[in-house]
């Protein structure tokens, strides 16, 4: 349903039937100045009122000219392990930098920095259960953040309520994550600036919090991907056994069929749809749930800085993926020095199956089929070279007595080389613990 507001009672006449009917409402404001009249400031009881009357939908946009607001609710029906705001609205308030009007600063007021906008958003005290903030440049995260901790310290006072803080930034880097630590005590600090404070969303990067404080983890700098890590899907497992069966993370997970808040979830069903982790969370990952065949993994992506050391010895930890996966495809980028890794699981495996049968499965019969993708760099040196990664992927992906399908997908250089030269004759002896002589 989309609709053009003249004024602040629209969305209010409309009726309860109708409004319980919507599942998505989107409100699109023409008049960039209706904010300037004071109809939808966050201290005005229109505002105030609409919020209300958002609570009933399950996605609520305020657009208007590119300066916009959310304002979210989750409802009971969906829990969420991580999250666990079940039936609290979740506002959003969106700051860019350059847009001439902001719903939440009001008056129409130009958003000429960051900063400004951000202390107002402290001042006005909007901080309840959930807050976002897309913050242009990056300083502006550390910022708004010191500026929570001081006021706390200054005033005895903070956002009490504040569950989940979502602060997102252009740029990347790990300084403005150590500051946003302070709003939970890491630094030592006696108040808590935050105490329910259960977890710190950064660029899309999920930060669980143990015993009230956030959990120091090293951020893997993903942009924009909203779905939780291995790490913290391994912690859920291991440490929540009492919550699995109210499982449910968006964007990061599906069951094969709805089901109803009263009906408790079969883990059985689950199918990892996409999941980001480095090697050894994987490996942890694969560790933790091979016993369950009927956990489907259709796309795991797999993000790794490593250089020639660290990817000798992490590399050998893909061997576990054959337990969950049918094949995966490994890209190399020598450009950035990250491994990539794409595992998919085509179908679920039947239900009866033991760990034994799939590791009888894994060995004997339908083997594996590993993809190594790699980027020759025309005209750059490189630490090491595309011989050093090869020989590092054909010991991973060994298995057994039955060998690994390995498809190669071979940078121009190499393949201008005839049978016989130096490079060919490399690859076939790196080839030869695997392949026969005719393959």
């Amino acid at each position: 349903m989309t609709s053009d507001l003249e004024g602040p009672t629209t969305i209010l006449s409309l009726p309860p039937e109708l409004l319980d009917r919507i599942f998505f409402f989107l409100v699109i404001l023409s008049d960039p100045p209706t904010f300037s009249r004071g109809h939808y400031r966050p201290t005005s009881l229109s505002w105030l009122r609409f919020l209300h009357v958002c609570r009933r939908f399950k996605y609520v946009g305020i657009k208007c000219r590119g300066a916009w607001a959310h304002a979210c609710t989750q409802f009971p029906s969906l829990p969420c392990v991580v999250n666990d705001r079940a039936g609290d609205a979740l506002r959003r308030v969106v700051a860019r930098r350059g847009y001439p009007n902001v719903p939440g600063v009001g008056g129409g007021q130009n958003l000429t920095g960051v900063d400004n906008f951000l202390d107002k958003v402290v001042l006005q005290g909007n901080l309840d259960r959930t807050h976002t903030i897309l913050a242009h440049p990056p300083y502006a995260v550390c910022r708004f953040a010191l500026q929570l901790f001081r006021d706390a310290l200054q005033t005895g006072t903070g956002p009490k309520e504040l569950q989940c803080l979502d602060l997102k930034y252009d740029r990347h880097g790990e300084i403005p994550l150590m500051k946003i630590l302070r709003l939970a005590g890491e630094s030592g600090e006696s108040v808590m600036v935050c105490p329910v404070l259960r977890e710190v969303r950064l660029d899309g990067i999920w930060i669980p919090v143990k015993s009230g404080n956030l959990a120091k983890m090293k951020v893997c700098m993903t942009p924009h991907l909203p779905r939780p890590s291995a790490k913290q899907l391994c912690a859920v497992l291991a440490h929540h056994a009492d919550q699995l069966q109210r499982l449910h993370l968006q964007d990061a997970f599906a069951l094969d069929e709805v089901i109803d808040d009263s009906d408790p979830v079969n883990l059985t069903r689950l199918r990892i749809l996409d999941l980001r982790a480095t090697v050894r969370d994987a490996h942890q990952l694969f560790r933790l749930i091979a016993p369950s065949p009927n956990i489907e993994i259709v796309h795991l992506s797999i993000y790794e800085s490593c250089n020639a050391d660290k990817a000798r010895g992490k590399l050998p930890t893909l061997d576990s993926l054959r337990m969950v996966c049918h094949k995966f495809k490994v890209i190399y980028d020598a450009d950035n020095l990250t491994l990539t890794l794409h595992a998919w699981r085509k179908a679920p495996a039947p239900s009866s199956q033991t760990l034994a049968d799939l590791e009888e499965r894994d060995m004997h019969t339908l083997g594996s089929e590993f993809t190594l993708v790699y980027k020759f760099l025309d005209g750059k040196s490189m630490s090491f070279g595309w011989r050093t990664v090869l020989a590092f992927f054909v010991k991973a992906v060994r298995c057994g007595s039955e060998p690994a399908e390995l498809s190669l997908t071979l940078p121009e250089k190499f393949v201008a080389y005839e049978p016989g030269k130096t490079r060919w004759n490399e690859l076939q002896s790196l080839l030869g613990p695997i392949f026969s002589p005719a393959s």
